[in-house]
């Protein structure tokens, strides 16, 4: 069908519409197209204005429609049948059907974009009050491990936790918590809390280690890593550790400081420790050794020293003597016992003489004294009393003797 074919079907109104928008397209040529995609009630209510100008054109084929004059303003709001169909092709309707049945979550997501950052700090407060107000914000169980010393009620007690307490204030204090629990015990050496969803909290207690024993009085006592020692119970059966001899509590220290910067395959060696002062070394000790050894070293010196002892032992055939008092050599047990019994008998001879002299000298200025006062004395009388002076003086000279004598027993004596 031509284009005049479709103008003379038309209605003279509607010819003359069609004319009056031609008119108006050739004016503006963008009024003739209209955007694919518009809302679905404008092309719901063009539909409905088609329908009903189909309608009236019915109603003018029966002789019963408007008069031109009626019906030019209900036709002047909409397009003609041709720009109409121009416009809205199937699948503009197509895209509208589709959009009519998109679900309603993807029509409000945009929105649901635009507010979630509001809605996720909204939903934490909630959720956190929620939690605050719940039983699983406070402590409910608390247990500990690792302790072989310390009573677990103990070690609870001092901790200061209590069934109730809020969870958030023991993890702020957690360090305050740990380092109670550690300085109120000696054999405790480390307090590491750690906290249970959803509310349990477990102390994992590192103690100190055994370092050696120490005997004083007759007793012995458990020596630990960080120089402490156990008075509270007393050791029968020490082995396996060094055994310090009558060493006091500051000497243990300082063995023990010196001990623990030593390497583990050293200190396995160590049997027996005792004093032996020396008149240059008053802290000179002997190391008894697992391999036969004796290492002679001064105490403050021990860990400085000793770390040298095994490239010594392996150049010399036990059983030796090490002394590191001054410099470094070895000398097997027999004479080295030896030496020290020749030093020691010297230097008793030579204490025994020194006595000896002094006692002499002593002796020797009392005399002289008591002879000058016989002197004296002579000179001073009449020849009628000198019988008796002469008898006067002799027996003062043989009183002045006696302290001589004895002052000689008695270092004699001293020296025995």
């Amino acid at each position: 069908m031509t284009e005049n074919d479709k103008k003379t079907d038309l209605t003279p109104w509607q010819q003359k519409h069609l004319e009056y928008q031609e008119e108006l397209a050739k004016a503006n040529p963008q009024a003739e197209s209209i955007e694919k995609g518009g809302k679905a009630r404008h092309l719901f209510g063009r539909k409905k204005k088609e329908d009903e100008v189909e309608e009236e054109s019915s109603y003018e084929a029966e002789g019963e429609g408007f008069s031109e004059e009626e019906a030019e303003p209900y036709e002047a709001e909409g397009l003609s049948d041709e720009a109409f169909d121009e416009a809205f092709d199937d699948e503009t309707f197509e895209e509208v059907e589709e959009d009519e049945k998109r679900p309603y979550w993807l029509t409000i997501r945009p929105i649901f974009i635009k507010m979630w950052p509001a809605l996720a700090v909204v939903l934490v407060v909630l959720l956190g009050s929620l939690y605050f107000m719940s039983p699983m914000s406070k402590i409910g169980a608390f247990a500990v491990t690792g302790n072989k010393h310390e009573e677990t009620s103990a070690v609870v007690k001092s901790s200061g936790l209590h069934q109730g307490d809020s969870i958030f204030s023991i993890l702020r204090h957690k360090k305050i918590i740990e380092g109670k629990i550690a300085s109120e015990y000696p054999y405790v050496e480390a307090v590491k809390l750690k906290y249970s969803f959803p509310n349990k909290f477990t102390a994992l207690v590192t103690e100190h280690a055994p370092a050696a024993y120490v005997q004083q009085s007759n007793k012995s006592y458990l020596v630990l890593d960080n120089a402490y020692i156990d008075k509270s119970k007393e050791i029968a059966d020490v082995k396996g550790l060094p055994v310090l001899v009558n060493f006091s509590d500051e000497q243990t220290k300082t063995f023990v400081q010196a001990y623990e910067s030593l390497k583990p395959s050293l200190q396995k060696l160590m049997t027996t420790v005792n004093k032996t002062p020396t008149d240059a070394t008053k802290d000179f000790i002997s190391i008894d050794m697992t391999d036969g050894n004796q290492v002679r070293v001064p105490l403050s010196q021990m860990a400085i020293k000793l770390p040298y002892y095994p490239n010594v032992a392996k150049q010399i055939t036990a059983p030796q003597v090490v002394d590191m008092e001054a410099g470094i050599y070895a000398k097997s047990k027999d004479a080295y016992a030896a030496d020290l019994a020749s030093i020691s008998e010297s230097k008793s001879s030579s204490i025994q003489a020194s006595i000896d002299a002094k006692a002499s000298s002593e002796a020797n200025a009392s005399s002289s004294s008591s002879s000058s006062s016989d002197g004296d004395s002579s000179s001073s009388t009449d020849d009628s009393a000198s019988d008796s002076s002469d008898a006067s003086a002799d027996d003062s000279a043989t009183g002045d003797a006696v302290p001589a004598d004895s002052t000689t027993e008695a270092a004699t004596a001293e020296s025995q």
